[in-house]
């Protein structure tokens, strides 16, 4: 019987996790960052999930520091084409 509650409490934690990290992104943003940000100090860029409430960009900057902001907004848009065009 100990051993079928072990297995059973391994096997619900498994669920848990597999739920856990299935259903729900790690990365979104609940507000923006509204003032501009030089693109001197933006390293970076990544899109949220498309899971997440609110669409956003994830600026990182050079000293590994995470914004969130709009990615709608012009001055965010010319800091990613920058980035891409770094990249390319």
């Amino acid at each position: 019987f100990s051993v079928c509650v072990t297995e059973s409490g391994v096997l619900l934690c498994l669920l848990a996790a597999v739920h856990h990290t299935g259903t729900r992104p790690d990365n979104c943003c609940f507000s923006h960052r509204s003032r501009r940000i030089s693109r001197k100090y933006i390293a970076s860029y990544i899109f949220t999930d498309s899971r997440c409430p609110k669409p956003s960009v994830i600026l990182i900057t050079k000293k590994s520091k995470e914004v969130c902001v709009d990615p709608s907004e012009k001055w965010v848009q010319d800091i990613m084409d920058a980035l891409n065009k770094e990249s390319s």
